[in-house]
């Protein structure tokens, strides 16, 4: 793992940009890279097993929300297909029967696991008051979300804290995969993202239990980032021919 940034030291504070380079697993000549600032690096990220644990026994209740939710989509489907034979009307219906079943299944009575409204037509299950979960439908290669691009959904991604969440928030994403003909739900994962990658990934089976986990090495936290940074190489510029080189 290796870091690098660009500047001197004394242009470092907790907006400087990193990007963490991590040696691709399959391959030793591929780096994977991730732009995060120093105000990340210095935060101690959960890992797997600390989530997993708090999120365990909403394991059902997650898992639940999204395979009901694709089946209130094909009931309607049967009713009226010509309304929704496309795949962004899909995802909107999809997405509008999560947020109804994660409402009434969860409350939104202040708990261990409730629901809380996010942007107009959004929401969230904050779990014991830290793990801020967003649900998705995910890429079946990438275990990616694809969201339109906005400052804050990339803060979230990038996991910078928004002031209306408190001082130490996590957004986590609980997402489902389509099977490969987009006719059923193949499975359930809980993801924690860091910029364009996941910092870890486990599947929810069907039992409610953790199973498939990624985890990208643990490198927080970092005493003094400074330290491990990687400085750019100085660049050498060309000397200039002149006429007297010319001459000589």
């Amino acid at each position: 793992m290796q870091l690098e940034y660009g500047g001197n030291d004394a242009q470092l504070n907790e907006n400087t940009v990193f990007r963490i380079m991590f040696r691709n697993q399959f391959t030793s000549c591929r780096y994977r890279r991730i732009v995060v600032t120093r105000k990340v690096l210095s935060m101690r990220l959960p890992t797997m097993v600390e989530c997993e644990e708090m999120m365990r026994p909403h394991h059902g209740r997650i898992r639940g929300v999204f395979t009901d939710a694709w089946a209130e989509y094909q009931r309607l489907q049967g009713i009226a297909p010509y309304l929704l034979d496309y795949k962004r009307g899909r995802a909107n219906d999809v997405h509008a029967a999560m947020k109804w079943l994660a409402r009434d299944r969860f409350g939104d009575e202040p708990s261990d696991a409730y629901y809380i409204p996010h942007e107009p037509e959004s929401f969230m299950i904050l779990v014991n008051q830290r793990l801020h979960t967003r649900f998705k439908k995910l890429d079946r290669e990438t275990l990616r979300p694809s969201n339109v691009a906005t400052d804050q959904n990339d803060e979230m991604l990038r996991q910078f804290p928004l002031p209306q969440h408190g001082p130490d928030p996590i957004y986590l994403i609980a997402g489902y995969v389509l099977n490969e003909l987009e006719t059923a739900v193949e499975s359930t994962h809980v993801i924690l993202p860091l910029g364009g990658y996941n910092f870890w990934s486990y599947e929810i089976d069907d039992d409610g239990v953790a199973s498939n986990v990624i985890e990208m090495p643990t490198i927080w936290p970092l005493d003094d980032v400074t330290k491990t940074a990687v400085r750019p190489r100085s660049r050498i510029t060309p000397k200039k021919k002149t006429n007297d080189d010319e001459v000589s």
